[in-house]
């Protein structure tokens, strides 16, 4: 006898078949309109306004409002909203590059909708460029996802169970990480993978048997939890990771913790507390009776500590990202979020150490948005009037050795001594990994024409 599907099930059943309707409809003109669902209310447009002129810049995320989820562009204030991409296939998870000119995201290699669920399935993405512009797409890396850049012209992506480096446009692609390595991987899945400023440290989120975000430490070959939820990201100085925590209002939180050598800053009261991380410690083997009979003994995880935790109903707060001064962060919010591209999540950018209510929604369209990134301009520089420019020259100007006090001669080779010292033990893990060819089979051969869509 079969059983009836309970209403739980029918309602997700109803929920994935929505965009899927959306999808077919699309092509025929029946899902295009890029108008929102309902207005900004005029108290919305002023807070929009206003942060807008605080951070003046630009944020793109993956939005389902046409039909299939393809990429979006937006001025902070909310304005100026148009697609980047369009077409047959599925685009999402842009990344900016660090000097704001390009974005990095993943295409369906078939046609129609395709799932995050599908994520990490071998044939299933490729990634690609295009320009902040929506200029320029290029085809960059066949059969890959969870692209991330390292610089403007190099990027780290995954490849089933791999990590991998690559100059964008160039042939040769360099392991960098095989993940089964890493103990927490066995029953789980990893995801989102990001390299640290300094090149010696990898960010990565496990879903499976045990979701859990931690970092992996490339020369030392060690794992450090950071704590039970998921998307990790690093802050821009390298300082401190930043996450989904499974905590706070509607079962997530955006939290925050510092880091030492790599290492998370723990916080024991709160460890002992808290019976999730207490829980989380005993699976890793950190109870006291247990740290001397483990030689992989892991340090407690460490206590989040909150940044946001939106108050009311839309308060699963996902996908966030910091704009590389620090001070701004994007993200999504629902109402629930059980599956990242079919709930309504809305598009909020905050300032960061201010009040949770001081986040502003820029986005209100019943359609999927998840996925943001931003990039906030600096501030100019100012001009200097010509008199000045000239004392400056004059003060920078190098001082022949007749010149210099033999004091300062002695101490500036010092001063050079330590710091080839310093930068020869800063070289990344990275260098020494073992160029690879690009894979054949299910990877097919690099497009050289790139070809634009």
């Amino acid at each position: 006898m079969t059983t009836p599907p309970t209403p739980k099930t029918l309602l997700t059943r109803v929920a994935l078949f929505i965009p899927l309707l959306a999808a077919s409809l699309a092509p025929l003109g029946c899902a295009t309109t890029l108008e929102p669902t309902r207005a900004a209310k005029p108290a919305e447009l002023e807070a929009m306004k206003a942060i807008g002129e605080k951070a003046p810049g630009t944020i793109i995320w993956t939005s389902a409002r046409a039909g299939l989820p393809h990429l979006f562009s937006m001025h902070t204030d909310g304005s100026d909203l148009k697609p980047l991409t369009k077409g047959d296939f599925t685009d999402w998870r842009p990344r900016v590059s660090p000097d704001g000119t390009k974005v990095l995201f993943a295409r369906s290699q078939n046609e129609g909708l395709v799932p995050e669920s599908d994520a990490n399935k071998p044939g299933t993405w490729d990634l690609y460029t295009i320009g902040a512009d929506g200029k320029g797409l290029a085809k960059e890396v066949e059969d890959a996802s969870w692209g991330s850049w390292i610089s403007n012209d190099e990027a780290l992506f995954q490849r089933g169970g791999k990590l991998y480096r690559t100059k964008l446009g160039g042939e040769e692609e360099t392991l960098v990480l095989d993940l089964s390595v890493i103990p927490t991987a066995a029953g789980n899945v990893a995801q989102q993978a990001t390299l640290s400023p300094s090149g010696h440290l990898i960010a990565l989120s496990f879903v499976g048997a045990r979701p859990q975000v931690g970092i992996w430490h490339l020369k030392k070959q060690s794992w450090s939890l950071v704590g039970a939820g998921s998307q990790i990201e690093w802050a821009a100085d390298g300082k401190s990771v930043y996450w989904v925590s499974n905590r706070g209002v509607g079962f997530g939180e955006l939290a925050r913790v510092g880091l030492e050598h790599g290492e998370p800053v723990v916080e024991k009261s709160a460890a002992k507390s808290d019976p999730a991380t207490k829980a989380e410690a005993s699976e890793e083997g950190d109870d006291a009776e247990d740290a001397d009979k483990s030689a992989d003994a892991k340090p407690a995880t460490a206590d989040p500590t909150g940044l946001l935790d939106l108050p009311g109903k839309r308060s699963h707060e996902l996908f966030p990202r910091l704009s590389s001064d620090g001070k701004w962060m994007v993200f999504g919010a629902a109402k629930a979020g059980g599956l990242h591209d079919v709930e309504d999540f809305e598009i909020y950018l905050w300032e960061v150490g201010t009040t949770p209510k001081a986040a502003v929604r820029l986005t209100f369209d019943a359609a999927n948005d998840r996925w943001p990134d931003l990039f906030v301009a600096g501030p100019p520089a100012e001009a200097k009037p010509p008199a000045a420019e000239e004392a400056v020259k004059k003060e920078e100007a190098p001082q022949t050795e007749a010149e210099k006090p033999a004091e300062d001669a002695g101490a500036a080779k010092t001063e050079s001594e330590t710091t080839s010292t310093e930068t020869a033990d800063a070289a990344p893990a990275t260098e020494e990994a073992e160029p690879v060819a690009k894979p054949k089979g299910k990877a097919k051969a690099k497009d050289k024409a790139k070809k634009k869509r």
